[in-house]
């Protein structure tokens, strides 16, 4: 190897450039041939053709160029390789603003430069780009360069990739910070053992509140935290490396005075080596939604405790998982236990045989997207666990998405069996009242086996009567479902076992599910009776009638049957209807047995009860005449003593000679004879039968021309007034007798009041309601004028306002009163078709009410007759007097004479109605009533029919002529009531010859 060779080897190796180091022409360049480099060019070139690491060199004060493979890649298809050995310059031309300066400063020797991630934008493959490296230039001393610096090293990266990944990092953090900033869920980053904040968003901030948190610890920042477990948590996380994740945790902040509930992670962050540095928490505020949840499940509660109130199931088909959700209620309808877990196929496989298609087409019109009908409907279902039959009613509803699919169904359920059969239970009953109405009592029983076992659904059902001679039970009737043989004939008792026979003679319901394996029919005769009859259950209702056994009913079951306690009930209320049918028959049978000696009975029975019917008659009647007798037997006899001892006076006087006080005398008869004839009145009052005169009245009028007579009786202890009503109603009664009941109510406040007080009489116009007449038998509805007599005596109790009313009883002391003027009063108002009501109270007065009808006619102005003055008869009319009294006949025939009348007399009816059938003229026909033979009445019809214009005054002194109640009489026909005055008979006549 020569020296020349030799100093060549710096530019051996170096891969391209240094084949292309080696190949170069350098004699051409300022820095001649390479043998004559200097030596710190030739070890820095060496250097750099042997490094994997991009460098650079620029040489001399033209800074000729080099560079090694690794920094070829950097500079594009426009430098390489061009650019080797040519001025630094002229190469980088386009960045020489930016490179040039920190050459030179490396190149005067004021020290090398650094860069990091600098941009240094080039032109490579045809573009330009922003190229970013991390370089330093080095000087490369030579001892014979100004400066001492021969050239500049470059040793380089392009951190091109880096930079702009870095970037895109840093804007990806940026835009997820920015995210976690607005997100809504809060979000800390925590570095350290001591979790410092290195970063909040504003939902962190918007839970915890505004205050300072980057840069301090959660204890620092959060003091309120203490005790609430979160700081033990971080520092689990920190020393474990194990996430942490909560649901709900409850939090207490000092900003909020309530509770807040959070989810959240504590996720533990690691650096590259896998240690951690950190921690990550996110979560969100779940205040809301727990309080959601909360009222959620208290209005799942409160609809559950509602259902359950209501004995309502729920159900639910969410057809996204395919799972179906039944309440507990629900889950018992179909036979399931609270905790079985239930789908669609157990809802099918539930549904009773006969309802399954119509309850799958209604549920499936209710999924359809084009029909979306309610789903409504009944059906029956089998329990599973139970085998129980239940009447169901459902309803619910489709839910539907956006694009028209049923997501979802739900609804409710309600177990409505107990209604199902109790209208199944009424319809029976109505058929089987049907079925024994009818008048064959075998037939009735036939039929009432039929519907029995068909409802029931039971093998046989029968009746058995137990014939007590000879102990043995006669089956009649019977029903069988086609499979059982009919159970007829005779079948002692002793076959079915003392114990069942004894139960049913105590009247208990027989119930057995098994006769077989029942303690209750465990004798050997009962198990071989029900197996030759092949039954295993029965339910036997007895009949017990007067102690004994008579009748039983029995449904009998071929396979074991459990009976239910309402089955039981009910089935003794059906047997107890048909009990009455065979009551009714046996009744029947004995009736027609003891038909043959029922005429001769009755006869008896009826004998028997007129007699006793007329001896409770007599003994009524003859109370009640003793109780009149012994009233008026005091008072008449008082009073015939003032007449007798009168007339006896004046017959010795007469007879003396002594004329002088014969007047005297003569008054003091008349007044007693006046007093007998209103006591008569007053009798003949209390007994309605007293003929009246009734007129229209104008009662307000009638009560004031009372006014003064009244304060003459009253005196002047008693303070008088009067209220008269204005606008008062007519009325239509017996004037006089009206006077009579107004003074005889006044007396007796009078009497009422012995120290004095105030007596009111009051006039009003009433009108009574058909409820309050139907609560009072003795008031008719209507209009009424009513006279009230108030006054404020002693009053009375209760007890003597119910016997006010009756004859002779009186409150007043012996010899003041007769115990008939109430009396008189209560029969004038009935007579007058009205009524009396009593108002008192001890100590608190009395008020006496005299209600009189409302009379809608017109009231009559005619003037009342004197009846002081007798008017004389003017031409001579003749009148034919008919009366049995020879006494009362020759009182009116003179009067008559005296008046100037021609007077017929007659001594009883026939001889009357002779005169009448005569040719003599009559004018007036006078007669009494009660005449033995024809009466008064029969003997004027009988003229009247002979002489139509036959005018009739009628004489009555006692109350068999109700039939001449004013009421009865005809035009032309009037009454006067015995005892009369002379002058008021004349009167009477001649207003009658007058009238028109």
């Amino acid at each position: 190897m020569t020296s020349t060779e030799r100093d060549m080897t710096f530019l051996a190796g170096g891969g391209e450039m240094g084949a292309l180091m080696r190949a170069h022409d350098w004699k051409g360049t300022p820095l001649g041939n390479p043998a004559t480099w200097p030596q710190s060019l030739r070890t820095a070139v060496r250097l750099l053709l042997n490094c994997g690491h991009p460098m650079y060199i620029w040489w001399g004060p033209d800074l000729i160029s080099f560079y090694n493979d690794a920094y070829r890649r950097s500079i594009g298809p426009e430098r390489h390789p061009s650019s080797l050995g040519q001025p630094g310059p002229v190469v980088w031309e386009e960045i020489w603003p930016i490179i040039g300066p920190q050459i030179e400063q490396v190149m005067s020797g004021r020290g090398a430069t650094w860069h990091e991630n600098h941009l240094v934008p080039i032109t490579r493959n045809g573009r330009r780009e922003d190229v970013y490296w991390t370089y330093s230039y080095s000087p490369i001393d030579e001892a014979d360069a100004p400066q001492g610096v021969g050239g500049v090293l470059v040793v380089c990266s392009e951190t091109t990739e880096k930079v702009l990944t870095e970037q895109r990092l840093m804007a990806e953090i940026e835009r997820q910070r920015r995210t976690f900033q607005k997100a809504p869920g809060f979000i800390a980053v925590l570095s350290g053992p001591d979790h410092i904040y290195e970063y909040v968003n504003e939902a962190y901030l918007a839970i915890a509140g505004q205050r300072d948190f980057l840069g301090l610890s959660v204890r620092e920042a959060l003091p309120e935290l203490e005790g609430q477990g979160f700081y033990e948590l971080l520092d689990r996380v920190y020393r474990t490396g194990e996430r942490f994740i909560a649901r709900a945790m409850p939090i207490r902040l000092r900003t909020e005075a309530s509770t807040h509930f959070i989810d959240f992670v504590y996720e533990p962050m690691r650096d590259e080596a896998g240690e951690i540095y950190g921690i990550f928490v996110g979560g969100h505020d779940v205040t809301a939604h727990k309080e959601a949840e909360r009222q959620s499940l208290l209005n799942e509660e409160s609809l559950r405790l509602t259902t359950e109130a209501a004995e309502i199931g729920t159900w639910d088909v969410d057809f996204t998982t395919d799972t179906l959700t039944w309440s507990p209620r629900t889950k018992a309808m179909f036979g399931f236990s609270p905790d079985a877990v239930c789908t669609l196929d157990d809802f099918y496989a539930g549904l009773h045989p006969e309802d399954r298609d119509a309850t799958s087409r209604a549920f499936g019109a209710a999924l359809d997207p084009a029909l979306r009908a309610t789903y409504d409907v009944q059906y029956r279902t089998i329990g599973r666990d139970d085998g129980v039959i239940r009447w169901i009613a459902a309803k619910g509803k489709g839910l539907f998405d956006a694009d028209g699919r049923c997501f979802r169904a739900v609804g409710t359920a309600i177990d409505i069996s107990a209604r199902k059969l109790a209208e199944a239970r009424h319809a029976f009953m109505l058929e089987l009242s049907d079925a024994l109405r009818g008048n064959d009592a075998n037939k009735a029983l036939d039929d009432a086996c039929a519907l029995m076992g068909r409802f029931f659904g039971v093998s046989r059902v029968g009746y058995g009567h137990l014939d007590p001679v000879e102990d043995v039970f006669d089956y009649s009737v019977c029903w069988t479902d086609g499979h059982a043989q009919p159970l007829l004939g005779r079948v002692p008792a002793r076959a079915f076992g003392i114990k069942i026979v004894t139960k049913l003679s105590a009247g208990e319901t027989v119930v057995v599910s098994d006769l077989q394996t029942d303690p209750l029919s465990d004798e050997p005769e009962t198990r071989d009776t029900a197996r030759s009859v092949d039954t295993r259950a029965i339910l036997v209702v007895p009949f017990v009638r007067a102690g004994r056994l008579r009748t039983i009913v029995y449904l009998n079951d071929r396979p074991i049957r459990q009976w239910q306690a309402d089955e039981v009930a009910f089935m003794e209320e059906v047997a107890e209807r048909t009990r009455q049918v065979i009551e009714r028959d046996e009744a029947e049978a004995a009736l027609r047995a003891l038909n043959a000696t029922l005429e001769a009975r009755v006869e008896a029975r009826t004998a028997e009860l007129r007699a006793a019917e007329e001896a409770l008659r007599q003994a009524q009647k003859m109370e009640a005449i003793g109780q009149l007798t012994g009233g008026i037997a005091h008072d008449f006899n008082n009073l015939l003593q003032g007449i007798t001892g009168s007339l006896d006076l004046v017959q010795r006087r007469i007879s003396q000679g002594r004329l002088g006080d014969l007047d005297r005398f003569i008054t003091g008869a008349m007044t007693s004879a006046n007093r007998a004839a209103a006591l008569t009145h007053r009798l003949l009052a209390f007994a309605r039968r007293q003929p009246l005169d009734p007129r229209p009245v104008h009662v307000n009028p009638l009560v004031g021309s009372m006014e003064e007579l009244l304060r003459r009786t009253l005196g002047e202890r008693i303070d008088l007034e009067l209220r008269l009503a204005g606008g008062l109603w007519l009325t239509r009664c017996d004037t006089n007798q009206l006077e009579s009941a107004i003074l005889n109510l006044a007396i007796n406040a009078r009497d009422a009041m012995p120290e004095g007080g105030q007596l009111v009489i009051e006039t009003v116009n009433r009108a009574v309601d058909e409820v309050t007449a139907a609560a009072h038998a003795e008031r008719v509805s209507g209009d009424y004028v009513r006279v009230s007599v108030a006054d404020s005596g002693t009053g009375m109790d209760a007890e003597t306002v119910a016997r006010a009313f009756e004859p002779f009883f009186t409150t007043k002391p012996i010899g003041q009163g007769t115990g008939l003027g109430l009396s008189m009063i209560y029969g004038f108002a009935r007579q007058s078709e009205g009524h009396v009501e009593i108002e008192s109270e001890p100590g608190r007065g009395t008020i006496v009410h005299l209600c009189l009808p409302r009379f809608e006619g017109e009231a009559s102005d005619e003037a009342a007759p004197d009846a002081t003055r007798a008017v004389p008869a003017e031409t001579g009319e003749t009148v034919l007097v008919i009366e049995d009294e020879p006494v009362v006949r020759g009182l009116v025939v003179e009067v008559l004479a005296d008046l100037g009348y021609r007077a017929i007399e007659a001594a009883d009816g026939p001889q009357g109605l002779e005169i009448v059938q005569s040719p003599q003229r009559i004018d007036l026909l006078i007669t009494d009533v009660g005449l033995p033979g024809l009466n008064g009445r029969q003997v004027a019809d009988a003229a009247r029919a002979l002489r139509p214009d036959l005018r009739v005054l009628f004489m009555t002194g006692y109350a068999e002529n109700a039939v001449l109640a004013a009421g009865s009489l005809e035009p032309g026909m009037t009454l006067i009531t015995k005892p009369f005055t002379m002058e008021a008979v004349a009167t009477r006549v001649r207003e009658i010859i007058e009238a028109p």
